[in-house]
């Protein structure tokens, strides 16, 4: 029996722009990277590329994300010739590539310009996000801290956003809150750093696009060939209809990656390759949640595991 495999792509904050130039030293990268230049050329991709400044744009970062991963992930399928994983799944904009892998648009250029539209409408609203070095329970705690100590307006809110690991929690809202967050957090012994780009996706703040994005979702032609884990419910996919939807809820509920991670393996993949382009975090993220997961990741010209090896 062939061995079952899990895909799995990152999120926006996982880029490196040192990382993402070194593609462009493959052949078969860089001709994934020059089709996605040519599908998108008002944002000046490859131009742009090693520019570390340009990925503080959700538009820009967004569209570079899908066009370096897939290049990698092109990489891997021509050095170890065809093979297909059982299922996908990607962490926050990591799940708009996964449905790419899964084969489900119609075309390369069409995931690509539904994700560049995507990063520019999320990039309309206004606010940020913090990361947490902590567990859910204690980032609950202080946001309930903050609410019960701040005055909150409306459009003056904070949520979370992402469930990474059982050592990190992502909190979003406004700047302004988010102040706070950090500020508690400390008391709190709880490291926090704001995250590398900026709209506060996956809360209710996003229901303003929220529309906006169901027009851009509605003539995607989604045909998925692979089954694909949600981000909000950790629930498998395998329909247009789902995956449209998915694409809709995600923007506005929290990303549940522990759970997510945790459906695959408890499906029977125990194999987890991660497309790190940029940063490997989440190789690191899974290695908490499944510690006896076997986890391979692929970066520019190398296929190692979280422990260098």
């Amino acid at each position: 029996m062939a061995e079952r495999i899990a895909l799995i792509y990152q999120g926006l904050t996982s880029h490196n722009a040192e990382r993402y130039g070194q593609l462009r030293q493959n052949r078969t990268a860089n001709r994934w990277l020059q089709r996605a230049d040519r599908a998108v050329p008002n944002i000046g991709l490859l131009e742009r590329l090693t520019d570390p400044s340009a990925y503080l744009e959700p538009e820009f970062a967004s569209t570079a994300n899908f066009a370096a991963a897939t290049a990698v992930t092109h990489t891997l399928f021509d050095s170890t010739g065809a093979w297909q994983p059982s299922i996908v799944t990607g962490n926050s904009h990591g799940l708009i590539i996964a449905v790419n892998t899964a084969r489900g648009y119609r075309s390369y250029e069409d995931g690509l310009c539904f994700s560049q539209e995507r990063g520019r409408l999320m990039g309309t609203v206004p606010g940020g996000v913090v990361v947490l070095s902590s567990n859910a329970e204690i980032a609950e705690k202080i946001l309930q801290q903050v609410r019960e100590e701040t005055p909150l307006r409306e459009g003056q809110e904070v949520f979370p956003t992402h469930y990474n690991s059982p050592t990190q929690t992502v909190i979003g809202g406004s700047n302004e809150l988010l102040s706070k967050v950090a500020e508690i957090a400390k008391v709190h012994g709880v490291k926090a750093h704001t995250g590398l780009v900026s709209p506060p996706s996956h809360t209710p703040l996003m229901e303003p696009i929220l529309d906006d994005i169901g027009k851009l979702v509605a003539p995607i032609v989604i045909d998925p060939g692979i089954p694909l884990v949600a981000n909000t419910d950790a629930s498998v996919l395998e329909s247009a209809e789902d995956i449209k939807e998915e694409f809709q809820q995600q923007l506005i509920e929290p990303v549940n990656w522990i759970k997510g991670i945790r459906t695959i393996f408890e499906s029977g993949v125990k194999t987890f390759v991660v497309i790190a382009p940029g940063s490997d975090s989440g190789a690191k993220m899974i290695q908490q949640i499944v510690p006896s997961a076997d986890i391979l990741i692929v970066g520019p010209g190398s296929l190692y595991r979280p422990n260098g090896k």
